[in-house]
């Protein structure tokens, strides 16, 4: 079995995680900006903001590590990993390879 190292996970790995920052950084920055006076409904969107970015980096990153794609033949595959002191990485037994995603 051969092992390839996934060149093009972090950068698909940095844009999932950019356009997640989005609605924290809003929601951290209307909160700065006033430093607690903001009023009725621009507080609760500005905490809504912020709780929907957190709460998409937490769903994200157990669905997008979970849910790692053949780069060859786009099967949906199972972490193969066996330790914490090893890189994630994912076994394709189609394409009779382990794709490494960690450094």
């Amino acid at each position: 079995m051969e092992t390839i190292q996934d060149a093009d996970f972090a950068r698909r790995y940095l844009k999932r995680n950019l356009i997640g920052l989005a609605p924290v950084v809003l929601g951290f920055i209307l909160l700065w900006i006033d430093r607690g006076q903001l009023s009725g409904l621009d507080f609760w969107l500005a905490i809504l903001s912020f709780a929907v970015g957190v709460g998409y980096f937490a769903i994200k990153e157990r669905c997008f590590l979970n849910s790692y794609r053949c780069p060859r033949c786009d099967r949906l595959l199972k972490q193969t990993s066996d330790g914490c002191d090893e890189p994630l990485a994912y076994t394709c037994d189609d394409c009779e390879v382990r794709w490494k995603i960690g450094a």
